[in-house]
């Protein structure tokens, strides 16, 4: 699949122009350009802002970063509407037993409760790229975002503390005090990490009290 790896994005105050570097995963190595693209002059803002949003969710454009605050919003809302995958809002007739017809350049389904279930899907996907364009127009959260990066945190199993983290492999310790930390955006960006889903790591955050880091358990 090609893509675009985006190193910076953002929007400008109107909302009105994007700003990114971004380089296209097919070259090697990679080549980083800066992008100043405005929208049309007939376009919503809402409607602009809405067809990047469609474009990070369709994975055209991927963050380097995944902690970025546009991220941080769809990952957010994703996970309030209980949507665990980006691929749950990729609706296509073709997943819902439909076949395209050239002689009359539409998709025909085997039956009516199939074209229902598309249109329901369709609509659901829209719905929600709707609310997180919403979120990122009014910056509603601006504030737990910017608190979440001034949280310390740390993984363990209940005995020992993850040191390194590396994408394929990690290390641990029984030491506390080697423990890597993590800030408060990790809680989002690194919950399929397969420390935690494998082997049993969760976030435990850290509270300083008189210059000494002391763990609390997350409540669930």
């Amino acid at each position: 699949m090609s893509y675009q790896k985006v190193k910076s994005f953002s929007f400008s105050k109107d909302f009105r122009t994007i700003t990114a570097i971004s380089a296209s995963n097919n070259c090697h190595p990679l080549d980083y350009g800066k992008s100043i693209i405005q929208a049309k002059e007939e376009e919503t803002t809402n409607d602009f802002i809405k067809i990047w949003v469609g474009d990070i969710i369709g994975g055209g454009l991927q963050f380097n970063n995944k902690t970025h605050y546009i991220q941080y919003v769809i990952d957010i809302i994703l996970a309030k509407n209980n949507i665990k995958s980006n691929r749950m809002l990729w609706a296509s007739p073709y997943d819902y037993n439909a076949d395209y017809h050239y002689d009359t350049n539409k998709f025909i389904y085997k039956n009516k409760e199939d074209e229902k279930a598309y249109q329901a899907a369709k609509t659901k996907s829209e719905e929600i790229k709707e609310e997180i364009t919403q979120a990122i127009l009014n910056g509603s959260l601006k504030k737990r975002y910017k608190e979440l990066k001034k949280e310390k945190y740390v993984l363990t199993n209940g005995y020992s503390f993850l040191t390194r983290k590396g994408s394929r492999s990690f290390d641990y310790s029984g030491e506390k005090t080697r423990a890597k930390i993590f800030n408060g955006l990790s809680l989002l960006s690194l919950k399929n990490y397969y420390a935690i889903t494998n082997y049993n790591y969760h976030f435990e955050k850290l509270e300083k009290e008189a210059k000494i880091w002391k763990i609390t358990r997350l409540k669930n």
